[in-house]
């Protein structure tokens, strides 16, 4: 009977191991297959173009065997605001953040779900590109941010079957393709300063074609608050896995569009500083020497401006916020 109980609790172990997983992996759409418009920071091939002789796009590849590993590390040590990983990588932040984004996206698409890639957006958004900035970090971590970010860029779409995963929201052009279908996807968005982001449809043959576009709910937006339009008609919102799931029969010229709700919201790192979050972009204050005294500025008080400076900065009173990937300073975080 113990032999028996054995092989059953083995047998219903590996059974809820195997539903944990995909059948078949998803793919990631390769670096080279996506063109970003943006001119500023969020453009990761322009933030990163001092390295352009050394930095080759590595694809994110992932095997069955890997499920296991992957799972104990995401479980282990703690997170920081901006993605990295402590204590299980006990190095600087580029590197931290470079592990914690490839380990992120190859769970995601061993499982198909959307949870692993909140941690990697905070480290593509955030601690890579302001290692970039800052004067005190070597060129050895800055070029592990370099690379990390130019590899990011092959995971911001994904396919499976028939089925286009959408990561993250930058302004970017996308071919690929699904099953036997060719097609591309224009991005048209303000993100991640502003919420909202178009989704057009092209590059299909004549006619009409089947295919299932998700569109990831990030972990800092409320479902509640979200809407989803196709063709300027309003959709009730299907969620699978942390997507938005609009399964439907597509032709070219087709538009989605998505609008998230931006609410600020405060963070506090390990060193028990204050900061700001605004959808996935951490703001910090501008210039620490500058800084008022305290209090704190309430959620409440912020304002979002366009400034001449940053794309977007958030004020009040004589506080002012600027997005974490454009500061130089050196932050405890």
């Amino acid at each position: 009977m113990r032999i028996l109980a054995l092989l059953f609790a083995l047998i219903t172990s590996f059974t809820l191991c195997a539903q944990k997983t995909l059948r078949t992996p998803l793919s990631a759409v390769p670096a080279d297959s996506v063109g970003l418009w943006d001119m500023g920071t969020t453009n990761w091939r322009i933030a990163t173009k001092q390295f352009h002789q050394q930095v080759v796009a590595q694809p994110f590849k992932v095997q069955q065997k890997q499920y296991r590993a992957l799972r104990k590390n995401m479980s282990q040590g703690s997170f920081t605001l901006t993605g990295g990983q402590q204590p299980l990588f006990n190095a600087e932040e580029p590197y931290q953040a470079a592990q914690a984004l490839t380990n992120a996206v190859q769970l995601f698409l061993l499982t198909g779900e959307s949870s692993s890639l909140d941690l990697a957006e905070r480290a593509l958004f955030n601690a890579l590109p302001y290692a970039l900035h800052r004067p005190d970090l070597s060129l050895f971590d800055k070029g592990t941010a370099a690379q990390a970010l130019i590899n990011g860029i092959g995971a911001i779409y994904a396919t499976l079957e028939r089925s286009i995963y959408v990561n993250f929201y930058l302004n970017s052009f996308v071919r690929l393709q699904v099953d036997t279908l060719r097609l591309t996807i224009d991005q048209i968005t303000n993100m991640p300063y502003l919420p909202g982001s178009k989704f057009r449809i092209g590059g299909l043959p004549k006619g009409l074609h089947h295919f299932t576009l998700r569109l990831r709910l990030p972990e800092w937006a409320n479902a509640h608050e979200t809407t989803l339009s196709v063709n300027g008609h309003d959709e009730e919102l299907q969620i699978e896995q942390g997507y938005i799931t609009i399964n439907r029969q597509w032709r070219n010229g087709d538009e989605a569009t998505i609008h998230l709700p931006y609410t600020p919201r405060l963070r506090l790192s390990k060193s028990g500083e204050k900061f700001i979050a605004l959808g996935s972009l951490l703001f910090v204050p501008r210039e620490s020497k500058k800084r008022p005294t305290p209090p704190f500025p309430t959620i409440d008080a912020l304002e979002m401006i366009e400034d001449e400076l940053t794309t977007i900065c958030l004020k009040a009173g004589d506080w002012e916020f600027i997005p974490l990937q454009e500061s130089t300073e050196k932050l405890s975080l």
